[in-house]
């Protein structure tokens, strides 16, 4: 079967469950059928979580087109509720990632090489690539400070580490 082929089924629809070891139903053995991916990072199997992070990208285009070979595969797989709970997650984490970055770079140019970089540095910071609109919902507020207090041990160790606290 082709690379892209191995992400369809038998009648070229999108595998969604049959793709990750944790929901893959054994009888699909049978059907030629084999789980590609783990959701939980078991041994043995390419970690779909790692593999989204590690492409540092918050729409998942790039990661979609190059391990799922569609973006379409992505879309479909988000719209269902299993593994939505999972996306929502990883995007989370994602972003946590990527501000620690962000804020890791802006601290380390302040540093050494006063304010240059330190513009691009903030819109990953400030998550530029999100739409911008008015005040934050209960909801938004309660996450960004989940978000701050998964970042601020991180942020106060490379102070630390840089001299600056």
């Amino acid at each position: 079967m082709d690379t892209k082929g191995k992400y369809l089924d038998a009648l070229r629809r999108f595998r969604t469950q049959s793709l990750f070891i944790e929901t893959f139903d054994k009888n699909l053995y049978k059907e030629g059928y084999e789980p590609i991916f783990t959701l939980t990072g078991k041994d043995g199997y390419p970690d779909f979580k790692q593999l989204f992070l590690s492409y540092d990208d918050p729409t998942g285009y790039a990661f979609a087109t190059e391990v799922l070979g569609s973006y379409p595969h992505l879309e479909h797989l988000i719209t269902l509720k299993w593994f939505n709970a999972y996306w929502v997650k990883w995007l989370e984490e994602l972003e946590i990632k990527m501000r620690s970055l962000a804020i890791r770079s802006i601290m380390e140019v302040a540093a050494s090489e006063g304010s240059k970089g330190t513009t691009a540095a903030k819109w990953i910071a400030d998550r530029g690539w999100s739409p911008k609109r008015g005040r934050p919902s209960k909801e938004e507020i309660q996450r960004e400070k989940k978000i701050h207090a998964g970042i601020s041990e991180e942020i106060t160790e490379d102070a630390k580490r840089l001299g600056l606290h």
